[in-house]
């Protein structure tokens, strides 16, 4: 499967790539509407994931356009957008069916489940879990300044339990094994490293 994530802070999907390739999955990055909309035609991706909360990306031109052409009636549309316009973006975009919404920050566990609703045989609960969990076992989730997709917060690594569906002595257990354990406080499902 190939993905197009449109976005002007591609920095934030390092994460994402990163599994999408353990995943034998491909993706694609653009940073403004121009560049989406040329890749989208040439590269024909399943799904594209357009950042609606900058203006930079263009969205209110590029999906009416995307949409309804041929290559994007059959492809699956994401937004990413903020908690605060959600209903808003939803209601303006409800002409176009919008496959699935998602709300910065952009957590890693709901931004694949959303790839898991769209289209499970593509990324099957086993293997995901697993590259999530070879994920968080390296610093390969992590983006050059140190920020953490899964968390924002530098220098720090945020476990979602959820995500990769393991106890708290598991993730206590893979920490442990690859000499990650320093302070640890929990929250309500998340483990904060």
């Amino acid at each position: 499967m190939k993905i197009l994530i449109a976005d002007t802070r591609q920095e934030n999907y390092r994460s994402i790539h990163t599994l999408l390739k353990k995943l034998n999955h491909s993706s694609i990055s653009a940073s403004n509407g121009a560049q989406a909309y040329n890749l989208f035609v040439r590269e024909n991706p399943e799904v594209l994931v357009i950042d609606c909360t900058n203006p930079a990306m263009g969205h209110e031109q590029l999906i009416p356009v995307l949409k309804q052409s041929a290559k994007g009636s059959s492809s699956k549309f994401v937004v990413l957008t903020e908690e605060k316009d959600l209903a808003s973006l939803q209601n303006n975009l409800k002409s176009y069916n919008i496959d699935a919404f998602i709300t910065h920050p952009i957590k890693l566990n709901k931004f694949f489940q959303t790839l898991r609703d769209l289209n499970p045989e593509e990324f099957p609960r086993d293997e995901l879990r697993k590259a999530i969990k070879e994920l968080l076992a390296t610093d390969k989730g992590l983006n050059g300044n140190g920020d953490d997709l899964l968390g924002g917060v530098p220098q720090s690594r945020y476990i979602e339990l959820e995500t990769v569906e393991m106890g708290v002595l598991a993730a206590l257990e893979l920490l442990m094994q690859n000499g990650r354990l320093a302070v640890i406080s929990f929250q309500i499902g998340r483990a904060h490293v």
